[in-house]
């Protein structure tokens, strides 16, 4: 089968006759979630509301225009940034008392979630008028789904935030989440990745394990778990490594990951297998032996494999 083939079996009619049924109320505040990086990942419901309201808020109206040209929608936008939320609110609200549909969206992701939004959104709310949140792409739900520190036992995680861009307040930051026995995770842009995880070493120390995932749904996606202390020989190994967005996951501090590394050279047990049988086969036993995750098994067999850690 051609691999855009399926995409001609899909009943767009239908889907959007579907869409169409369901409950869209006038006087609406429409919290938008839009892609992460790859603009592919956005739901039908999605691209029905941005088509279908009368206003559209975005957080920067150039960025919005591109993700609307590509899915052929035309609709009038308004500016609505950390900077001037709260009278973007009130020219939401007075389309809103109009019986008007307004959408918000941001950059890339959710709204309110470590973007502008929350303002307009608690303003809606508070005039009386109602918030129906369509949602998409998350870049802390697909950094977790790739690390395996999170299970059906064990799913509790805390979304941090952005890392203090002052290492003063970083440091007392990390200090703040360091000793957290469930997941952590955390944002940083290229500008300061480098010295925020040399900071996180000094905080937490060398053997605490960290799930590093840049460039999510984009090309040139990577996510690796390593220790603190390995940090700096990714950046000997690939000069580029650095560049983009990234999205930290910091372990808990006791975590079963942890303590199965300390008292077994996982390492070394991986390198033995994948000598004699396949990558998948060597994560499988290793897997099944240890009762770690294979999520995290196969990111380590990858690395090993490629001799990005060094035994």
């Amino acid at each position: 089968m051609d691999k855009i083939d399926f995409l001609k079996k899909i009943d767009l009619k239908s889907a959007i006759r579907q869409i169409s049924m369901q409950d869209w109320p006038l006087s609406t505040l429409y919290v938008v979630a839009t892609p992460i990086g790859n603009l592919a990942d956005i739901s039908f419901r999605a691209i029905y509301s941005l088509s279908m309201v009368d206003l559209i808020a975005a957080e920067d109206t150039r960025v919005s225009y591109h993700l609307l040209g590509f899915y052929g929608i035309e609709n009038k936008l308004i500016s609505a940034h950390r900077h001037n939320e709260l009278e973007a609110s009130d020219k939401i609200c007075e389309f809103l008392r109009s019986g008007k549909r307004v959408a918000l969206i941001s950059d890339a992701g959710t709204p309110g979630i470590s973007d502008p939004g929350s303002k307009i959104i608690l303003k809606v709310r508070s005039s009386g008028y109602r918030v129906i949140p369509i949602p998409g792409a998350s870049s802390v739900t697909t950094a977790l789904m790739a690390s395996g520190v999170t299970t059906d036992e064990n799913p509790a995680y805390v979304f941090a935030g952005f890392v203090p861009s002052k290492q003063s307040q970083r440091f007392l930051w990390f200090k703040e989440w360091s000793d957290k026995t469930f997941p952590v995770i955390m944002l940083e842009s290229s500008h300061r990745i480098m010295s925020s995880l040399e900071d996180l070493r000094k905080t937490c120390g060398n053997d605490r394990f960290l799930t590093i995932a840049k460039e999510l749904t984009k090309k040139f996606e990577k996510i690796d778990t390593i220790s603190l202390g390995e940090v700096s020989m990714l950046k000997s190994c690939n000069s580029h490594y650095f560049k983009g967005e990234f999205v930290l996951i910091l372990h808990g501090k006791e975590s079963k990951v942890l303590e199965t590394f300390k008292s077994v050279n996982i390492d070394s047990f991986i390198n033995v297998l994948l000598d004699s049988m396949p990558l998948s086969e060597s994560v499988r036993v290793v897997s099944k032996t240890t009762g770690m995750s294979r999520k995290f098994l196969y990111n380590r067999a990858i690395m090993i494999k490629n001799k990005d850690i060094l035994l």
